[in-house]
């Protein structure tokens, strides 16, 4: 009758007693009040305990079982066991216990563990990954990470966690619900974007989170944008304008809302020298969870708000709203100057060596920055050298903590975006490096999850957050999908196997994957180092090549580059001139890359 939860995990009713007034048992299950669990294979004893008896607790401490099968407990802290014998067991057992949520009828035998099975396997089963033995448990993670983000769901309202964070924060909503697009999932984030815009406010602004109490009113200026891009990722998924149409005055609010905030940064106040950092930019926000104590100017916000009045444009462009694109799209460009100003005037006052996350603290956290890389693809704009150092310096303190080399509590794994953000950037050994640790670090590794706060000691009392926390395994799925088909939102382009490694394509029989979606159509991918010094792929052709292009940048042996690339019809493939990449031009297309050593 409790709810394992303690206060460090608590948050508003969350955590305490759960009354038990009425219980029985037999050998097929329980009957917890008007809730009945099922056992698939019949018990050999059950038995009851009221609360004053000890509960059940008292009698299995003396290896006895309670001699009856059931009872009302006014104190509604009854309890119930049953017990299987398996003193003659010479062989693993497995025993299911079901029981029906939602008002949906479970079988009680193996027939509903294998229907179960099944039907996770179709909803699984859009996107289909071929992939060598080294590299089954990150895709095994994939499937595992989607069908943790629909377990959180509750109804349209997606939620990063099942307990502590049954709420719903757009912010993690749209990556999730982007998360679970890569996934051959897009129907959830559509269904949340149309039962979120009901709590839009008339003036545009976008609430950060509702949960069963209603609005939060707290204020944190990245939701605006994250609205915006995920109205547009609902429509780049399913091309549908009845929706497009439906959206028109939540998208018309909220990039209108968006530029009434950055005028509040446009004033005479901010051309002065002691606050020129923030013209242009949003406004102070607690969007961060670091900034809660004091809000900050956050590029965080500005990020999400460029996407933003971006996607805004988009939507107006398909909608035949030429004034409204032309007004959008030239804000987004006029944002984008403010906030690289904004940063590179930090950089030099505060002489950083990294990119700072907020304009008041000038905060190193690669973490949060990793978004406008991976997620938003800024790496093309953002300051280049300290962009570079501070994703070197993070690995440097990475590595030490991991060695043991320096002291530590504990970190977050959001740090998983971070795999994501050095594909972008062309790292791919650093990538797969932080993928086998993270890997590794699951908790526990056979559940394919990580809480959001992970400890150095796991029995430390401290906050968790919630397990599996699918915010974080929304991160893997697009960070891991990125090393396989790369979008580079900037570019209008498509990278394939950018993060892909030499032993994922040299074993067995490669790598592959069939209808990945992107926002070109669905990929079909396999590439194989057939023999030392080749490499064969073939790319199928049911999306579209981007106006930025299409090219393949395999893994290659060290001290090695392609030295020819052929088509299987003879015709020649471009190579780019570092002789690291191939360029396509039509699909389909089979070919076999020749490489030399330096």
């Amino acid at each position: 009758p409790y709810q394992v939860n303690p206060p460090w995990q608590a948050f508003r009713n969350l955590g305490g007693r759960s009354p038990i007034h009425d219980i029985s048992c037999d050998a097929r299950g329980f009957l917890v009040g008007e809730l009945r669990v099922n056992s698939d294979d019949p018990a050999d004893h059950f038995g009851a305990a009221a609360f004053e008896e000890g509960g059940v607790l008292e009698f299995l401490s003396t290896g006895s079982i309670p001699n009856r099968s059931e009872l009302h407990d006014t104190s509604g802290l009854a309890s119930a066991v049953i017990q299987w014998d398996l003193s003659q067991t010479q062989q693993s057992v497995r025993k299911t216990l079901s029981f029906p949520y939602f008002n949906s009828a479970v079988a009680s035998d193996a027939a509903g563990w294998d229907q179960t099975l099944v039907n996770w396997e179709a909803t699984l089963g859009a996107v289909l990954w071929e992939v060598p033995t080294s590299a089954s448990d990150a895709f095994a993670c994939f499937r595992t990470a989607a069908a943790h983000i629909l377990i959180n769901r509750d109804g349209p309202a997606i939620q990063p966690g099942p307990r502590r964070y049954t709420r719903s924060w757009v912010r993690d909503c749209v990556i999730m619900g982007a998360a679970l697009a890569k996934a051959g999932l897009p129907a959830a984030l559509r269904e949340f974007v149309e039962w979120y815009v009901q709590f839009q406010y008339d003036n545009g602004f976008v609430p950060c989170v509702v949960d069963r109490d209603g609005v939060d009113p707290l204020v944190e200026h990245d939701s605006h944008g994250q609205l915006l891009w995920g109205i547009r990722e609902v429509f780049r998924a399913d091309h549908d304008m009845k929706f497009l149409k439906s959206m028109r005055a939540t998208v018309q609010r909220a990039a209108d809302y968006l530029m009434t905030l950055r005028e509040t940064r446009k004033t005479y106040h901010y051309l002065t020298a002691e606050h020129l950092a923030c013209y242009g930019l949003l406004p102070e926000s607690a969007s961060h969870e670091g900034y809660l104590a004091h809000p900050v100017h956050s590029y965080w916000d500005d990020f999400w708000g460029i996407r933003g009045l971006e996607a805004a444009a988009e939507v107006a462009k398909h909608l035949g709203l030429n004034a409204e694109f032309d007004r959008w799209h030239t804000e987004a460009k006029d944002f984008t100057d403010d906030v690289m100003q904004s940063m590179r005037k930090v950089i030099k006052d505060r002489d950083l060596d990294y990119l700072p996350g907020s304009v008041e603290w000038a905060d190193f956290d690669p973490t949060a920055t990793a978004n406008a890389i991976a997620q938003l693809d800024f790496a093309d704009e953002l300051p280049h050298a300290a962009l570079h150092r501070m994703l070197e310096t993070y690995m440097h303190g990475f590595r030490q903590k991991h060695r043991g080399e320096i002291p530590w509590t504990n970190y977050t794994a959001y740090e998983i975006r971070i795999i994501g953000a050095m594909v972008r950037l062309g790292k791919r050994d650093e990538a797969h490096e932080l993928l086998e640790f993270f890997l590794s670090d699951r908790q526990p590794i056979e559940w394919n999850q990580w809480p959001e706060i992970t400890w150095k000691d796991p029995r430390a009392p401290g906050h968790l957050g919630d397990i599996p926390h699918t915010w974080i395994a929304a991160e893997y799925l697009l960070a891991l999908a990125s090393m396989v088909v790369s979008e580079r939102e900037h570019t209008s382009s498509l990278v394939l196997a950018a993060g892909v490694s030499l032993a994922w394509i040299s074993q067995e029989n490669g790598i592959g994957v069939r209808g990945l979606p992107t926002s070109y159509g669905l990929v079909d991918f396999q590439i194989h180092q057939s023999k030392p010094q080749e490499v064969w792929f073939e790319i199928g052709d049911r999306f579209s090549i981007p106006l930025g292009g299409l090219s393949v940048a395999p893994p290659l042996p060290a001290n090695s580059r392609i030295l020819s690339a052929t088509r299987l019809d003879g015709s020649p493939l471009e190579i780019q001139m570092d002789g690291s990449s191939v360029i396509i031009t039509c699909l389909p297309c089979e070919a076999t890359l020749v490489l030399e050593m330096l």
